[in-house]
């Protein structure tokens, strides 16, 4: 049982360094892993912005495409039953140039907003 003690005695200034290390360590865990997760953080942020941002961009885009149609479409159908008569097309071919320009127009003003 002596023996025990003395070897208890004898190793115990070992045995705390050893726990003070592991407490170190554990602490340099911590503080990593504490920024390690701040970063994933700022990481999902920018990420969830960004998403955020090319939803917007995409429903602007989609809403000018939308509309784009809905007077293309017709001017289009126009031009192919004039075509088909053999009748001119002129003014219906410098409406959709029109419409064109204008759906250009708005994208690029749609491009120029974003950040």
């Amino acid at each position: 049982m002596k023996k025990l003690l003395l070897i208890l005695i004898a190793t115990y200034p070992a045995l705390q360094a050893q726990s003070q290390t592991l407490d170190s360590l554990n602490m340099d865990f911590t503080i990593n892993n504490n920024l390690s997760n701040n970063a994933l953080t700022a990481l999902d942020s920018i990420q969830r912005e960004a998403n955020d941002s090319f939803i917007s961009l995409e429903t602007k885009y989609d809403s000018v495409d939308q509309a784009y149609s809905s007077i293309t479409s017709p001017l289009q159908h126009k031009i192919d039953s004039l075509n088909t008569l053999r009748l001119p097309t002129t003014t219906f071919v410098h409406q959709l140039d029109s419409a064109n320009q204008i759906k250009d127009t708005e994208q690029a003003r749609i491009r120029r907003e974003q950040p």
